[in-house]
């Protein structure tokens, strides 16, 4: 049976302006709702319904550099449509559990996505966590108390997987879709394999965590992941929404899965290419293509006695023929750019051109795009 929340007009004004959302706003897109990890103190009280511990703690500098990039997701989600809550007002705020699951699930949230780092190094660790039925908490008896919505779980999953896919394209392959284990943590935590807002959660819910991002740039390079994810799973209106224009183009190395490529591929190691590799094939007719939200991509590739012509497509229509066969290799080279284009839906292909001889490679090193790669 569906229950009917009646909260006084008042209530409703008040708790949209502290968590950011004017009662004016003409953002009509999903509701998003970010949680900064972490509280400014402790908190501890037991959850009636799940008879469950309900433990915030604070954890320092976590929770300032979680703040900054929840804030930083949040400015990128409304700019893009999206309708966003906070279950924070600032860094050293003391918020329940309790609290902030009931704003994702009192408002019927398009997605609940929580927002931490740990002490790895940036870019070479970070995990993505979802909801799957079955997973568990142990209550204050030692009871498991497993998650069991099914339909939830899948949209979670799938969400979980584009925000994973974009992490990696911009933080780095080292992103995991992980499994929670808190067996063993110290204080009020109880043992399982789900955090407590994803089991309590009634929406979709994705933890996220990072390596240590102490600098704005790390922050924003961890929230465009997010954002980027969140773009690809929940559009505002039925289809990708372009982001805006990045500052500066982020360089996607050419083994990311939003690279699309037929033919036979291989990954060929070289110390002076960039991120220490590259792909190539030798397949008649080989290809790539790269969708992306943004106004320029860059083709990055190497020349070389191995490599031979290739033709370039921007949105269906050929643009260039390239040989890049010479007589002494050079890597990261900018072999093409779409120069600037109106900002939007745009793809580029890379075709091995029917002129080059059979031993000869077609290459991709990465791409530099002004915006972001699309799933």
């Amino acid at each position: 049976m569906r229950r009917t929340y009646l909260i006084p007009v008042l209530v409703i004004l008040a708790a949209l302006a502290i968590f950011g959302l004017s009662a004016g706003s003409a953002l009509a897109g999903p509701l998003i709702v970010i949680d900064p990890g972490h509280s400014g103190g402790t908190l501890l009280s037991i959850d009636p319904q799940f008879n469950m511990y309900d433990y915030e703690y604070d954890n320092g500098q976590e929770n300032y550099d979680n703040w900054n990039a929840a804030v930083a997701l949040k400015t990128k989600l409304e700019a893009a449509g999206y309708q966003v809550l906070l279950t924070k007002t600032g860094p050293e705020d003391i918020v329940s559990k309790r609290a902030r699951v009931n704003l994702a699930n009192n408002n019927g949230a398009a997605l609940l996505v929580s927002i931490h780092r740990d002490d790895h190094t940036f870019g070479a660790w970070g995990h993505v966590y979802v909801q799957r039925v079955g997973d568990w908490r142990a209550d204050v008896n030692g009871k498991h108390v497993a998650f069991n919505l099914p339909g939830v779980a899948a949209k979670s999953a799938a969400i979980g997987q584009a925000i994973l896919n974009a992490r990696r394209a911009i933080e780095g392959t080292a992103i995991t879709m992980a499994v929670e284990n808190f067996t063993g943590r110290e204080g009020y935590i109880p043992d399982g394999t789900l955090s407590i807002l994803q089991l309590w959660a009634t929406v979709p819910s994705i933890l996220c965590e990072a390596g240590i991002c102490d600098t704005a740039a790390k922050q924003d390079k961890y929230a465009q992941g997010v954002f980027n994810g969140i773009v690809a799973s929940i559009p505002v209106d039925g289809t990708v929404t372009p982001p805006p224009p990045s500052a500066t183009p982020t360089r996607y190395q050419s083994d990311v899965a939003q690279v699309h490529k037929t033919g036979i591929w291989s990954k060929f190691t070289a110390t002076d290419a960039s991120g220490g590799s590259y792909q190539r094939s030798a397949t008649s007719g080989a290809s790539v293509t790269i969708g992306f939200n943004g106004t320029r991509l860059d083709i990055i590739a190497m020349k070389g006695t191995t490599t031979g012509v290739m033709d370039v497509y921007l949105d269906g229509a050929k643009k260039a023929t390239i040989n890049t066969a010479v007589s002494v290799a050079s890597y990261q080279l900018k072999l093409w750019t779409t120069g600037d284009i109106s900002n939007g839906y745009h793809t580029v292909k890379i075709v091995r051109s029917s002129s080059s001889a059979s031993t000869k490679y077609l290459t991709l090193d990465a791409v530099d795009i002004m915006g972001t790669i699309a799933p």
